[in-house]
């Protein structure tokens, strides 16, 4: 909008240059064509870098995504569903629930939320499907 305000100020001044003017007149007119100038330049400079990189903002699209996201992650991990049990279970019958990191479970349990969600359905191979596992350091005594 403020590059069609400056062009609709520029056609207007350049329309009152051709009609028939005192010289003081005409030179008014010519500076403000001038200055204006500048200014329609460097907005339109503006625009076209804003028009360049607006493709890299968030759109609604991604907006509902992302909210979508967070409504799944929170209800799935707040209401436990019988799925996620079972694969806590599991882990901890194969002896792999102490060495799970508790961010990729949660990770893994969105994940399959959101699969769950899309298909109606827990992915092929749910609950057995592996977790990473953390490295547990071991303190070491050193004897001297």
């Amino acid at each position: 909008a403020p590059v069609h305000r400056l062009e609709a100020r520029h056609n207007h001044l350049q329309q009152l240059s051709q009609q028939t003017m005192s010289p003081a007149e005409d030179e008014a007119v010519h500076q403000q064509l001038v200055t204006l100038g500048t200014e329609l330049r460097q907005a339109r400079r503006e625009r076209a870098v804003e028009d360049a990189f607006n493709r890299y903002l968030p759109n609604p699209i991604d907006d509902a995504r992302a909210t979508r996201i967070a409504t799944l992650a929170h209800d799935v991990l707040t209401t436990q569903p019988a799925w996620i049990i079972d694969h806590i279970r599991h882990l901890h019958n194969n002896h792999q629930l102490t060495t799970t990191d508790p961010v990729e479970l949660a990770t893994r349990i969105i994940t399959t939320a959101a699969h769950h969600d899309l298909h109606g359905q827990l992915p092929a191979g749910w609950p057995a499907l592996p977790a990473a596992a953390v490295e547990l350091v071991q303190p070491g005594i050193e004897v001297g």
